[in-house]
């Protein structure tokens, strides 16, 4: 997957959304055989094709925490719960309104 998602990302083909479902999946992989360098970095590229991925901070700060960089996991961590709660306020005024 890590030619493809660059091959797509380099010709343009893929959207925001796709690239960054690719990038948290590689991430994940990356994560899982404790390759916390790489896992951040594609956490980075995901969370810049799209901003508000609460998983990709929560995935980021435990790869930070698993490097033993506290200070970043607990930023990380502390935005994904910020994401979360906005997303959740905007899903209860949707259902008021």
């Amino acid at each position: 997957m890590d030619v493809d998602t660059e091959r797509v990302a380099a010709r343009g083909r893929a959207g925001p959304s796709e690239l960054c479902r690719n990038y948290h999946t590689r991430a994940l992989s990356f994560f899982k055989r404790g390759d916390w360098d790489h896992a951040i970095a594609d956490c980075d590229l995901s969370i810049v094709q799209v901003p508000d991925d609460v998983s990709c901070y929560y995935l980021r700060g435990q790869s930070y925490r698993r490097k033993g960089d506290a200070a970043r996991a607990a930023a990380d961590e502390k935005m994904g719960d910020t994401l979360l709660t906005a997303q959740a306020d905007a899903d209860v005024l949707k259902a008021i309104l």
